[in-house]
C-alpha cells in the first residue's frame, strides 16, 4: 500500500507544480498584453490630441477669415459710394450704411425704426408708394427717381433701386439702394432750359435745326419745322430725306450737289435752297451744317440749321424785278411792245401762272395786255363794269359806274 500512496503523492505535487508554472506563464503573458494595449491606447490618445490641435488650427484660420470677411463687408457696405438700406414690409429702416445716413443727413443710429417715407419729398410720395406696392405685390425689382429731404429742409435727387427679400426669420424685407443723382438732374435741367432757349430763339429767328444720316434721312428736326413749313416732327424724322422736301423741279440736281459735298465731308456754308411747305408753297432757307464724324474719321451724318430767308429772297426778287421793269420802260419804243415784256418779267420773277394789266378805257377797265390767261376767262372777265339784268350799266347814287371787282 505504501508505494501506491507514494505515487499518488508525487502526481499531486506534479500537478501543483504544473499549475504554478502555468499561472506564472499566464501572468507573464498578461503582462505582455497589458503593455501592448497601453502602447496602443497611448498612440490613440496622441493621434486624437494631434487631431484636436489641427482642428483648433483650422478653427483659428476660419475665424481669421471670418474676421477678414467682416472687415471687407464693412468696407463694402459702409464705405460704398451708394447708400444701402434694409426696410421692413411697413417701410421702416432696419439697417443702413454710412453713405445712406449721409444722403439722408441723419446719424445711422437715429435712422433705425424710422419710416423711409419721412425722407421723401411730399410731391414725390405717390411715386414712392406706387413702386413700393408693385415691389411686394409683383415681387419684381423697382427703380425710380425722386427727391429726398434732409432734416435741414434741403433736398437731393436720388435714384432708387429696390428688391424684395427675406430676413433670417423669413419675414419679407426690402433691400434698397440709393444713389445721389443731383448733379445729373441739374445738368439735365440746364440742358433742357438751354434747349428751350435755343428752340425759342430758333422759332423767333425762324430757324430749323436738324440732323441727317449718311443717306440723308432725317434723324432729328426741331419743333420750328411745324411753324415754318407745317410738317410735324414725327412725320419727318426717320421717314423723309432732306431732298424729299425740295421742289420737284431741280430736286435731282440739288440732291447730287449735296451728296457730292457729303462725300468729301465738306461743311455747308450759306447754301440757299428751296423747301416745299406742307401747303404747297415754297420757303427759301439758308443752310449751314457741319459733318458728324466717328472716332475713326468715317462720316456718321450732318448736323445743321435752315434759316427762313423767304422774305429776304422775295425782297431781292422784287428789287431785281423792279430793275428789269425800269430798264424795259426806259428803253425807247412803243408802250404796246414794252408792256408784254414787263408782264413776262412779272410772271418769271413771282412764279404766277398769268399776269395782266388793265387800263381805263372810257368808263371800263379792260385788259391792256395779258400773259397766260385762257380765252374763256378773258371773254367773261375782260370788262369790270357791273351790268343789270337788262344789260344796262349799273351806277351808284352819284352816277358813277359800278365795278364788279378789280381782282380779275
Amino acid at each position: 500500500m505504501t508505494p501506491k500512496n507514494t505515487e499518488t503523492g508525487d502526481a499531486t505535487g506534479l500537478r501543483r507544480r504544473a499549475e504554478a508554472q502555468a499561472r506564472n506563464m499566464e501572468s507573464a503573458s498578461m503582462s505582455a498584453l497589458d503593455h501592448a494595449e497601453n502602447q496602443r491606447l497611448v498612440h490613440e490618445l496622441q493621434v486624437h490630441q494631434i487631431e484636436l490641435e489641427m482642428q483648433n488650427e483650422e478653427l483659428r484660420t476660419v475665424q481669421a477669415e471670418i474676421e477678414a470677411g467682416r472687415e471687407r463687408y464693412f468696407d463694402l457696405y459702409n464705405l460704398a459710394p451708394v447708400g444701402y438700406c434694409t426696410l421692413s414690409e411697413k417701410g421702416l429702416i432696419l439697417r443702413a450704411n454710412l453713405p445712406a445716413a449721409t444722403l439722408l443727413g441723419t446719424a445711422r443710429g437715429a435712422l433705425v425704426k424710422q419710416p423711409i417715407s419721412r425722407f421723401i419729398l411730399k410731391e414725390d410720395q405717390d411715386i414712392y408708394y406706387l413702386h413700393w406696392k408693385q415691389l411686394f405685390e409683383a415681387g419684381e425689382p423697382q427703380e425710380c427717381d425722386l427727391r429726398l429731404v434732409k432734416p435741414d429742409g434741403t433736398f437731393i435727387w436720388a435714384y432708387l433701386t429696390a428688391t424684395a427679400a427675406q430676413a433670417e426669420d423669413g419675414t419679407p424685407v426690402c433691400r434698397l439702394a440709393l444713389s445721389d443723382i443731383t448733379k445729373r438732374k441739374r445738368a439735365e435741367e440746364a440742358l433742357r432750359e438751354s434747349n428751350e432757349l435755343y428752340e425759342r430763339l430758333a422759332a423767333e429767328s425762324r430757324t430749323i435745326a436738324w440732323a441727317i444720316d449718311t443717306a440723308g434721312l432725317y434723324t432729328y428736326i426741331s419743333p420750328a419745322m411745324e411753324d415754318i413749313l407745317g410738317y410735324r416732327q414725327e412725320k419727318i424724322v426717320g421717314k423723309l430725306h432732306f431732298y424729299d422736301l425740295h421742289p420737284e423741279e431741280g430736286r435731282e440736281a440739288f440732291k447730287e450737289e449735296v451728296f457730292a459735298a457729303m462725300q468729301h465731308k465738306e461743311a455747308f456754308v450759306d447754301m440757299d435752297n428751296a423747301i416745299e411747305a406742307k401747303d404747297g408753297g415754297v420757303v427759301w432757307v439758308r443752310t449751314n451744317a457741319n459733318p458728324i464724324l466717328e472716332a475713326d474719321g468715317s462720316l456718321r451724318g450732318y448736323r445743321g440749321s435752315d434759316k427762313d430767308i423767304t422774305e429776304r429772297k422775295q425782297a431781292e426778287t422784287y428789287r431785281e424785278m423792279g430793275r428789269e421793269i425800269l430798264q424795259i420802260l426806259n428803253e425807247p419804243g412803243d408802250m404796246q411792245e414794252s408792256i408784254p415784256r414787263v408782264l413776262a418779267v412779272l410772271k418769271t420773277r413771282t412764279g404766277v401762272d398769268a399776269a395782266g394789266l388793265r387800263l381805263q378805257e372810257g368808263e371800263d377797265f379792260p385788259y391792256f395786255a395779258q400773259d397766260g390767261f385762257p380765252a374763256d376767262f378773258l371773254e367773261t372777265e375782260n370788262t369790270l363794269v357791273e351790268r343789270g339784268q337788262d344789260g344796262g350799266v349799273c351806277r351808284d347814287k352819284d352816277g358813277k359806274v359800278c365795278l364788279e371787282c378789280t381782282c380779275g
